[in-house]
Formats: structure tokens, C-alpha cells, sequence
């Protein structure tokens, strides 16, 4: 006797096809694959020319972290007074900065920062200390708040047009 057809033993297994593999990958693929290499090639680029463009602001950080133990304050206020104009000679022009000094120079420190964390006396007392004696009033703990300050000027700076 022949079997029934429609009988659930007379059932094979189904077939099912190789999975799809991975490789070669389609063409579009392949195309966000570049661009993703082409914006990480121009991130680094630009990371490393804003590194470069900034390194002088590390300098200036080294310089005035080395003046933290200057034993005399008046030579070490003098010596932050220099490294800031270094520094802003750097990222302004020569001719707009050098010629600056006393309440112009400080005026022009508050201009090219959001935040001048100098206090007026302190910044009064840094502008003069080129030309005469520092007030008695000013001690250890007003010159390190103004290493503090000056730090933080040269880390938050604008640049100016004629950066370089």
C-alpha cells in the first residue's frame, strides 16, 4: 500500500541557505568606510595644528610654574610681567603689544580674556612693579594669586588676528 502524501512522515527537512557572509562588502559600504577615514585623517590634522599653534602656551605655563619659588617678589613680579608680554607677543603682534605698559598693559590683559581673575590692587601692583617698589601691603599669598592669574591668562586667552 502506498503511503499517504499528506501523511506528517512522508515530511523532509527544509534546505536553508549559507548564511551571508561579511566580505566582500557591497559598494556602499566601501564609501562610508573612506569617509569615515577622511574625517578622522582631517581631525588629526587639525588636532595637530592646534597643538603645534598652542605649544607656546605651554611654554608659558613651564615659565611661570618655575617662578612659584622666586624667593624675592619683586623680581619674580617683574619676571611674570615679562613671560606675559612674551606670551602675548606671540599671539598678538609685536607692534600692538610692545609698546604697552603700566594700566595700558593692564587694560589690555582684561580686554583679550572673558574671564581677568586679577585682582585691581594685585594687577595695579604687577602693572608698576617695573618701576618701583612693590607695596609692603603685597605678600606671598597676593603673588602667588598672581601666578595663579597669569596661568590662567595665558591658558584662556583670545588669539588675536595676526596669530601665528
Amino acid at each position: 500500500m502506498e503511503s499517504d502524501p499528506y501523511s506528517l512522515s512522508a515530511l523532509e527537512d527544509i534546505i536553508a541557505p549559507d548564511p551571508v557572509g561579511w566580505f566582500p562588502l557591497a559598494m556602499g559600504w566601501w564609501f562610508v568606510i573612506a569617509l569615515g577615514a577622511i574625517w578622522l585623517a582631517y581631525g588629526f590634522i587639525v588636532w595637530v595644528i592646534e597643538y603645534r599653534h598652542n605649544s607656546y602656551r605651554r611654554e608659558g605655563v613651564k615659565l611661570i610654574k618655575k617662578l612659584r619659588d622666586e624667593p624675592s617678589l619683586e623680581v619674580g613680579l617683574r619676571r611674570i610681567d615679562e613671560v606675559l608680554k612674551r606670551v602675548a607677543m606671540v599671539s598678538y603682534s609685536r607692534e600692538r603689544v610692545a609698546s604697552l605698559w603700566g594700566t595700558d598693559w593692564v587694560a589690555f590683559l582684561r580686554s583679550s580674556v572673558q574671564e581677568f581673575r586679577l585682582s585691581d590692587s594685585n594687577a595695579k601692583i604687577m602693572a608698576a612693579a617695573n618701576y618701583q617698589k612693590v607695596a609692603d601691603t603685597f605678600g606671598r599669598e597676593d603673588y602667588l594669586a598672581t601666578l595663579q592669574a597669569a596661568s590662567a591668562w595665558i591658558r584662556e586667552h583670545d588669539r588675536g588676528d595676526d596669530a601665528c
